[in-house]
């Protein structure tokens, strides 16, 4: 019986411990400046909410539906080069 008790209480805190893990933190790509702006170099244009992208868990923000269209054409070679020309920048 004291088996059966302890077997189930360790069932029951180890179906429980899910709930009580951190939120994984969720990033948004280049500070929130235009993904498509920093795809062509330009560092000055904010990124709206309303024309986000996510992909492979990075939020990326545009500063018009159609600079996010722009850029989803070829997306991952646009994000390739827009996290080349965001790491060039921060030297």
């Amino acid at each position: 019986m004291k088996e059966l008790f302890l077997t189930m209480c360790l069932m029951f805190f180890t179906s429980c411990t899910h709930h009580h893990e951190k939120p994984k933190h969720h990033h948004h790509a280049y500070e929130q400046t235009c993904a498509h702006g920093v795809l062509n170099n330009d560092f000055k244009l904010k990124g709206k909410k309303e024309f986000s992208l996510k992909h492979a868990g990075t939020t990326y923000y545009f500063h018009s539906l159609k600079r996010k269209q722009a850029f989803e054409q070829n997306l991952r070679e646009n994000i390739r080069q827009a996290n080349d020309n965001w790491d060039r920048r921060a030297r």
